[in-house]
């Protein structure tokens, strides 16, 4: 024997009113339906808006929600909020429908380093996990939090190549960097960089510039410069990071296959 259901507080509905296992329900109560490709459904105060390609739902709290234009089922939406009979809305396959909850926004890819570089430790939960795998043995070298050789603390020894001293130094004041001092590093082949850099930009300026430098300077030197051990420090001499350049991650920032802060994010030392 088949039964009447109350959705939503409305009176009972005789079974003869279900068409085909649609379900009648009032509209006021319902609003406006939008289907999505994934076969989930939105209850909306309003039929939906497209700007761009984004598209506004205001939902029956009266929040807003932003999704892609692409993830709506146009046609099924207005098919399902066309058909009406008289005051009621015919509803397909459907006892209640299945709210979506607002899409979180997606995280800035970007994230503002101007804590970190002023001297206010910026929390970065994934690199403070991270630990110096692949360091080599150093001896009695100093060394950061995580196990990396700390460049800032190292003797400082003139580099002993003039040449190469002169060029990269030439390069770098040409494009604008022009607090940098060039020592020898931990390794014969591996000219340590220190950059004096004040504010983000100038920190990510460095980094970009070292890297087009250690291109150039590896393809004149390969045997001579395996890499670049850059370390960045603010005006009051505190870190503002430090890195080991490779002919490989320079390539990275050169081509633009990584953004310099998505660089910043996954090579930091600490």
């Amino acid at each position: 024997m088949s039964r009447s259901r109350r959705p939503f507080g409305l009176p009972l509905i005789p079974s003869s009113l279900l068409i085909a296992g649609m379900l009648l329900v009032a509209a006021p109560a319902w609003g406006y339906i939008v289907f999505l490709k994934d076969g989930s459904q939105i209850t909306t105060k309003e039929k939906y808006r497209i700007e761009g390609d984004r598209a506004i739902l205001v939902l029956p709290s009266g929040t807003t929600a932003f999704y892609q234009a692409s993830e709506i089922d146009i046609e099924k939406t207005a098919k399902v909020n066309e058909v009406e009979l008289g005051n009621a809305r015919i509803i397909e396959g459907l006892d209640k429908p299945r709210r979506v909850p607002k899409k979180p926004q997606p995280a800035d890819e970007d994230p503002s380093f101007g804590e970190y570089i002023s001297g206010r430790s910026l929390a970065l939960p994934e690199l403070k996990k991270r630990q110096a795998a692949d360091k080599p043995q150093r001896g009695e070298l100093p060394t950061t939090q995580a196990g990396f050789v700390d460049l800032q603390a190292l003797r400082r020894v003139p580099y002993p190549n003039t040449e190469i001293t002169s060029q990269v130094l030439g390069y770098l004041k040409g494009q604008g960097v022009d607090r940098v001092r060039i020592f020898q590093g931990t390794r014969s082949d591996r000219p340590l960089l220190e950059v004096v850099a004040a504010s983000e930009a100038s920190v990510f300026k460095a980094i970009t510039d070292s890297a087009q430098g250690l291109a150039q300077i590896h393809e004149r030197f390969p045997d001579q410069v395996g890499a670049f051990e850059l370390v960045l420090m603010n005006d009051s001499q505190q870190r503002a990071g430090q890195f080991l350049l490779t002919p490989e991650r320079a390539d990275m920032l050169v081509s633009g296959s990584l953004t310099v802060s998505q660089f910043f994010l996954r090579y930091v030392e600490f």
